[in-house]
């Protein structure tokens, strides 16, 4: 996550956070999780390799998860992170009866909303808890 993206994140969780039992951050999923022991050094990111991709954030309750990106602002690109994310999720781990999915963004335009609305993905935009600091990040605060 970059900066801006951190700021949407933060103030996501403190309005939000305490929705889930637990939350973890950066959490890698695979094509073809490693054998155990492997080591994960590798730059480059392709889908049939190591290292792994990493989701955001993932919330869990009980024995349901939702796979969390966060964006400054909603996009196709993250819609698509998401979908790749819960199938590599599901190749990954094991013992979740339920994905769900969530776009969390400071906003987002109406065909975002659409598309998250059509595809079953919830999404949030913290534009009113976050742009102040946004721009102060930006002019260098």
């Amino acid at each position: 996550m970059g900066r801006i993206e951190k700021i949407v994140a933060e103030a996501w969780l403190k309005e939000y956070g305490g929705s889930f039992a637990r939350i973890a951050f950066n959490v890698p999923v695979y094509l073809n999780p490693p054998p155990e022991g492997v080591a994960q050094g590798a730059p480059e990111r392709t889908l049939e390799g190591y290292p792994p991709y990493r989701v955001d954030m993932i919330g869990q309750f009980g024995d349901e998860v939702e796979l969390i990106e966060v964006k400054e602002n909603g996009n196709m690109t993250a819609i698509g992170q998401l979908l790749t994310y819960r199938m590599l999720f599901m190749r990954t781990y094991s013992g979740v009866s339920v994905i769900h999915l969530r776009l969390v963004c400071s906003k987002a335009r109406d065909a975002i909303q659409a598309v998250c609305r059509e595809l079953g993905i919830n999404l949030d935009q913290m534009y009113d808890n976050c742009d102040d600091r946004i721009k102060a990040s930006r002019r260098g605060g």
